[in-house]
Formats: structure tokens, C-alpha cells, sequence
């Protein structure tokens, strides 16, 4: 075990109060994100892509793992309540709070407009076509929505920017 966490450790230059197994695990999923990068073939990641929902909540559920015994407002289910009271107890810094936020929310719309448009939940969104005119259509607001490429850049703006406050945060990087 002490060799485990040591190798861990080398790996992630920070030691958590959580299982080595589980966070190895985390460690096994971030490096398959990255490795596949935002893109995969035409198909843009919105659940498992860099600051998508799952790095999102990966990283409050560690927040919560390790400070939940000391911050009563980490006892919810809800991503963002629990982002904000980690914010609040200074485990996170307003400014990453504030772009996993914005990350999380943004996969959360585009994730709720895929289903709208294509009458089922799906992890893909497509770069072209009528598909993701209709996302970017409910997403923006307006009847005349973002030209397809501007909301695509749009979404991998955030989602960028929230990945770096992942590894921040997750990572201690």
C-alpha cells in the first residue's frame, strides 16, 4: 500500500484522504480524456470531454471526499451547491469556482438542447449540420442563433477554461 501511494503521489505530486484505488481510477479516466482530446473524428465530447460535466463533477466529488467532515454545505447532490460552498469555505478559489461553474453549466445546456433536438440523450454533439444549429439555437436564446463554428468555439472556449481550473483543482497542477 505505502508503495501505491507513493507511485500515486509521483504521479500527481499531491496526496489526498481519499482511497489510493479510487483516486487511481480518477487518474486512469483524466489521462484517457486527454490522450482523445476535446475532438473525436467530427464529433465534439460533451459528457467526457475536457471540462465537460464528468471532469466537473469528478473534481467537486473529490472536494467533497476530502472536506465534507468540516463543511456542512459539501453534504448535497448538487454539483454546483457544492461548488459554491467549497467556494465559500476557500477549498477553491472564486475564479475556478466561477470557470467550473461556467464549464459545467454550458455542458449541462448543450446536453439538455441535444435532447430537445434529437428526442434522446446522447454524449455527442456534432460540429455540423441541423443538429447542432438546433443547439445552438436553444442555447443562445435567439431566434437567429450563433452561425454553427461561433457556437462550436464558443462551447470549446468554456469547456477549455474550465479544464485548466480541473487540473488546478483536481490536480493541484
Amino acid at each position: 500500500l505505502l508503495a501505491e501511494i507513493g507511485e500515486l503521489y509521483g504521479q500527481t505530486g499531491r496526496l489526498y484522504s481519499v482511497a489510493g484505488g479510487a483516486l487511481k481510477k480518477c487518474g486512469h479516466y483524466d489521462l484517457r480524456i486527454d490522450r482523445g482530446g476535446h475532438v473525436l473524428g467530427d464529433q465534439a465530447l460533451r459528457e467526457l470531454g475536457r471540462g465537460g460535466l464528468a471532469d466537473v463533477e469528478w473534481t467537486v466529488q473529490l472536494l467533497t471526499m476530502q472536506s465534507a467532515s468540516r463543511v456542512e454545505g459539501l453534504h448535497t447532490t448538487s454539483t454546483l451547491e457544492a461548488l459554491a460552498a467549497a467556494a465559500s469555505a476557500e477549498l477553491v478559489s472564486e475564479s475556478d469556482a466561477e470557470d467550473l461553474r461556467a464549464s459545467w453549466t454550458m455542458a449541462a445546456r448543450v446536453r439538455n438542447a441535444l435532447v430537445l433536438v434529437r428526442g434522446k440523450p446522447t454524449d455527442e454533439l456534432p460540429t455540423s449540420g441541423k443538429v447542432v444549429a438546433g443547439v445552438a439555437q436553444i442555447c443562445s436564446g435567439k431566434e437567429a442563433a450563433l452561425d454553427t463554428p461561433e457556437f462550436i468555439n464558443e462551447y470549446m472556449r468554456i469547456t477549455r477554461i474550465g479544464h485548466k481550473a480541473v487540473d488546478k483543482v483536481f490536480w493541484g497542477e
